[in-house]
């Protein structure tokens, strides 16, 4: 049975059911959606599909596919797509879901890690797969997404978060002095060229924050700031793959890590991320002293 698909949509984005497909089981087709990628306003930007199940086919071909159209990509159009593609996959009961690719598309492997995916393997492709009789492709880079968790995303803080800013950053400070600064951080000004702050979301819910500072050609991260409540839930990495994602996407080529040298917890998170430490330490103006971590994003 197809659900009903008008909740898949965010701020910046949206996906329009244009078809769904019934089950071949002649063919190994389970069932699915396809959808058109659009922006807030209806603009057709790309295309993305949901493959409702499991099978062989579903292994190498991955549960979902997408396309964004050359002027609309280096936005994380298809990222956005596949998080909201996992709260459908979920409502149908699936508590997992792959999708793949070629190994040498390094934008779509991009797209993966920015979703949260774990890379399970590169498969190669059976004999008789279509993809390898129809178009000669020999490999798949298969990545593997838990849904048993709440989808993790970033989004740019709004006005109607000042309360929250208030409450968490500026504990003796006005709501209006929180909306003062995410109207400062918001203009295109700002983005880009000092820091950018971000909210951390769960299914919707605001769980942290998490910020960039621009110092090109690195990008320094303060590390997530999950709020108590929402800890050792995984939201810290997943918030700092998508903020490398997003830095990556516009071009930097070195992430930094600042972290102060008694925080074992982030020390730690980093370095399952791939993050190194060159020894260096200095004192903040707290007077703690704090470590640098390292990490490429070539």
């Amino acid at each position: 049975m197809f659900l009903d698909t008008d909740f898949l949509k965010t701020d910046d984005l949206q996906l329009l059911l244009e078809k769904t497909v019934e089950a071949d089981q002649v063919r190994g087709w389970v069932p699915a959606y396809h959808f058109a990628i659009c922006g807030p306003e209806g603009r057709r930007m790309g295309v993305c599909d949901l493959r409702v199940g499991h099978n062989r086919n579903t292994y190498f071909g991955g549960n979902i596919g997408y396309r964004v159209e050359e002027p609309y990509r280096g936005h994380h159009y298809a990222g956005k797509a596949c998080l909201l593609l996992f709260q459908l996959a979920r409502r149908h009961g699936m508590d997992h879901l792959f999708i793949t690719c070629n190994p040498d598309n390094l934008p779509s492997r991009r797209t993966c890690e920015y979703a949260g995916g774990q890379l399970v393997e590169v498969a190669e492709l059976p004999e008789d797969n279509d993809m390898r009789l129809e178009s000669g492709e020999t490999e798949k880079c298969v990545y593997r997404f838990d849904l048993s968790r709440p989808t993790v995303a970033l989004r740019s803080l709004r006005e109607d978060d000042a309360p929250l800013v208030r409450a968490r950053m500026l504990p003796n400070g006005t709501e209006d002095e929180a909306l003062a600064m995410i109207r400062a951080w918001n203009t295109k000004e700002h983005q880009g060229r000092y820091f950018e702050i971000f909210a951390v979301t769960a299914d919707g819910e605001v769980v942290g924050t998490v910020s960039l500072y621009h110092h090109s050609p690195s990008v320094v991260s303060d590390g997530p700031e999950i709020f108590p409540e929402h800890r050792r839930r995984g939201y810290a990495a997943a918030a700092v793959e998508q903020a490398l994602a997003i830095a990556r996407g516009r071009g930097y080529t070195i992430a930094l890590a600042q972290i102060e040298a008694d925080n074992a917890a982030s020390i730690a998170l980093h370095k399952r991320l791939g993050f190194e430490t060159d020894g260096y330490a200095y004192l903040n103006r707290k007077g703690r002293p704090v470590l640098l971590f390292l990490r490429s994003l070539l």
